[in-house]
């Protein structure tokens, strides 16, 4: 049995008493005893040795680790439970679909000037109908700084409640607290009966003290990520805070190098209350392909926790690039070229004339949409009928499968080019799907530009632009999708949100987290455009019900 020892002088102020833990356990079977020696009932906290920011970096650079966390649970174990079946790369390549489309098929080409025209490039899933699931390894980094005292750090355990009975056997988790210092209060464990009941016990003696360093707390679950001896297919973490933490994300983004963390493990943000910045956890998220959920009503933080881990759970693949070119053509006086691509700038790398885009994982039962523009340039030949259809862009998807198998699939773009003396009898309408995500970006792009009027008090230009957008919409030959209808019901909410007392209040944040909602796809309560699967709904309606029974 593993040997629980004091530290040297706690580096705490108070009388709190902490312990360290040397080794793993040598037997599986130790895992209650264990723990129970580390609960009590008083309002202590019974953590792992705690380390400051400076001593974690200059430790690393004497290459004498300060924190042992080569301790995680293996996969399997004796006569534990099989692992759920894995999904494969043939799951993989018979559910996805690339697709290029143009806003138009056929247009008529000019001698005169070129034409640019968005384009919409699709990775489309199908919903597996399966009980095989992805097993996960989730790190949850809780702040528990003074201001997450009473309330909020109490529905964060009794959070952990719900989001404990979608773990399976064959998921894994660890658990690590942070204020202006950190703990790691529970390794990296299979989350089996006995073991939720473990992690239920530790986080019932967490309370709120101290400042905020949230990087700190992540320098601790990027040390159980590199440390862990054996690894589920699909890793995450979730970032919960209410505080400020100013400069934290480039000091998160230095971490991410320094420990060489992988791209296919992804960050998922939670901010509590209008006090947090949203900026700051949106970039963190960012950083790594996450969600961030702006938890404004806070009884509804579980349902927040259990939308993201549905998404982890319907996970298919991982590291997902997708290549999208133009394609010469020596029917054009020029070449044909991508001119822009919607979205920030980290969303996007240039190959060549080519543009590219990752993502860490792709989920059953959603589709990603990206928008670009292609400029047709000018053609000053006649054409012969055999000439018409044109190669203009191609798209290329890589995708690693859960059983590490590597996926491709490719799609090509024909446009039919009709000559400039051509007489067109009847005008084709814009392709639908291509001109709502086009809405979609622009709206996204309108939510950014207005919260950055706002950030500088100009409350009235911020309206005015919103309000031409709308107007844009409302004119538009698909106002009567239902996808538009909700979009209009998002600028009216915006509008709300710029009114100067709102805006200080939550207005902000409700912004920030619609516009990148909206430009990525990612899942936002508060819009009337929700992107979740079968997995994710369902298992918020199970939540919704068992807070009811309560």
């Amino acid at each position: 049995m593993q040997q629980n020892r004091p530290v040297k002088e706690s580096l705490f102020d108070d009388d709190e008493d902490d312990f360290v833990q040397d080794k793993a356990p040598q037997n599986l079977q130790s895992n209650q005893n264990l723990f129970d020696d580390f609960v009590d009932d008083s309002d202590d906290d019974c953590c792992e040795e705690e380390v400051e920011e400076n001593d974690l970096f200059n430790s690393s650079k004497r290459n004498l680790p300060s924190l042992n966390y080569n301790d995680d649970e293996p996969i399997t174990s004796g006569n534990s439970i099989q692992q759920d079946e894995k999904l494969t790369s043939k799951d993989l390549e018979d559910a996805t679909r690339l697709s290029l489309k143009l806003k138009k098929k056929t247009i008529q080409s000019s001698s005169f000037s070129s034409q640019t025209f968005p384009l919409l490039v699709s990775l489309i899933t199908e919903n597996i109908k399966t009980s095989s699931k992805a097993p996960l390894d989730l790190i949850c980094v809780i702040d528990r700084s003074g201001s997450m005292s009473g309330e909020k750090i109490q529905l964060v355990k009794e959070s952990f409640t719900y989001l404990l009975k979608f773990l399976g056997d064959s998921d894994r988790l660890s658990i690590v607290i942070f204020d202006d210092r950190a703990s790691r209060i529970i390794p990296l464990m299979r989350m089996t009966e006995a073991n939720k009941e473990i992690a239920l016990k530790k986080l019932q003696i967490v309370h709120g003290r101290g400042g905020t360093d949230i990087n700190l707390g992540m320098l601790h679950a990027f040390e159980v990520l590199k440390q862990r001896r054996e690894m589920n297919p699909v890793s995450s973490i979730f970032l919960l805070s209410d505080g400020l933490d100013e400069g934290a994300q480039q000091k998160v983004k230095s971490s991410l190098e320094r420990y060489s963390i992988s791209e296919d493990i992804t960050i998922n943000t939670f901010g509590f209350g209008s006090d947090h910045d949203p900026q700051l956890m949106s970039d963190i998220a960012d950083l790594r392909d996450g969600n961030f959920y702006f938890v404004e009503k806070l009884d509804t933080v579980d349902e927040a926790f259990v939308d993201c881990l549905g998404g982890l759970l319907s996970s298919l693949g991982q590291n997902i690039t997708i290549k999208i070119s133009p394609e010469k053509s020596n029917i054009f006086n020029e070449d044909v070229e991508i001119v822009k691509a919607y979205g920030e700038a980290s969303m996007w790398a240039k190959e060549g004339n080519s543009y590219l885009t990752k993502m860490s994982n792709i989920i059953s039962g959603r589709q990603k949409d990206f928008v670009l523009e292609l400029k047709i340039p000018i053609n000053q030949k006649e054409l012969q009928d055999h000439e018409k259809s044109v190669k203009v862009a191609n798209a290329t998807v890589t995708m690693t499968a859960l059983d590490g198998k590597i996926v491709i699939k490719t799609t090509d773009l024909f446009l039919t080019l009709l000559n400039e003396t051509e007489e067109v009898k009847e005008e084709e309408e814009a392709d639908r799907d291509v001109m709502k995500n086009f809405y979609r970006v622009k709206g996204a792009s309108i939510l950014s530009e207005a919260k950055k009027l706002a950030d500088e008090s100009k409350y009235d230009e911020a309206k005015k632009l919103l309000q031409s957008f709308k107007e844009e919409l409302e004119g538009s030959f698909l106002k009567e999708e239902e996808f538009i209808k909700n979009l209009v019901k998002d600028i009216n909410k915006a509008s709300e949100d710029v009114d100067p007392v709102v805006y200080e209040q939550f207005g902000k944040h409700n912004m920030m987290e619609n516009a990148r909602a909206q430009m990525y796809q990612k899942v936002n309560f508060k819009s009337a455009n929700c992107y979740q699967n079968e997995m994710q709904m369902d298992m918020i309606q199970q939540v919704k019900s068992m807070k009811k029974k309560k």
